[in-house]
């Protein structure tokens, strides 16, 4: 399987599927503030710490750089989307055959999140960066990505070939068929 040559792009694309409501903009990994609400505060022993609450994360000097306003949810927003932005790069998933419910698993995950980052945040964003790195090259996810994106850049209907799921297109949106191309 080739990987795809167009250019790296950062991708920020319209979604629409079951966990991303409204067809809102936001980077693929950050769950809707929808389902943020609907999950914060989840709990299941042993884990101590409750998903998505942010008081016992130690900023670091790159968080502390951002200025997040307190009083506001953008320091919770901030320590949600590092911890999704590893799981989709990593395509950490919860699996089907599990034995618990996803927001147990994501539980079990935040407690480890919250620890491993405290540990070393900056061995944290470095992962982020390996996992993506890792996503650009071996990840069709990621080629067609980027050609939806780039044919999006170009003002053009998605180039993502018929036949091919493109998750950034809704159901029966037009496409540029090989006819086009010829």
């Amino acid at each position: 399987m080739g990987v795809c040559s167009l250019p790296s792009l950062h991708v920020c694309a319209r979604v629409s599927d079951g966990t991303r409501t409204n067809d809102t903009v936001r980077e693929p990994w950050k769950p809707s503030e929808e389902v943020i609400k609907d999950r914060y505060g989840a709990s299941v022993p042993p884990n101590s710490i409750t998903l998505y609450f942010d008081n016992r994360i130690v900023d670091d000097a790159e968080a502390a750089a951002k200025h997040l306003e307190p009083g506001t949810d953008q320091r919770r927003d901030y320590y949600i989307s590092l911890f999704h932005e590893l799981r989709y790069w990593s395509s950490k998933k919860t699996s089907g055959r599990s034995k618990v419910p996803e927001w147990q698993a994501l539980c079990q995950s935040w407690n480890q999140f919250v620890t491993n980052f405290n540990n070393d945040p900056a061995g944290y964003r470095e992962r982020i960066v390996s996992a993506r790195e890792r996503f650009s090259k071996f990840s069709v996810t990621s080629s067609v990505q980027r050609v939806h994106e780039a044919s999006m850049n170009a003002k053009i209907p998605c180039a993502v070939p018929e036949g091919v799921h493109c998750p950034h297109c809704p159901v029966g949106a037009s496409r540029i068929g090989e006819r086009d191309l010829t």
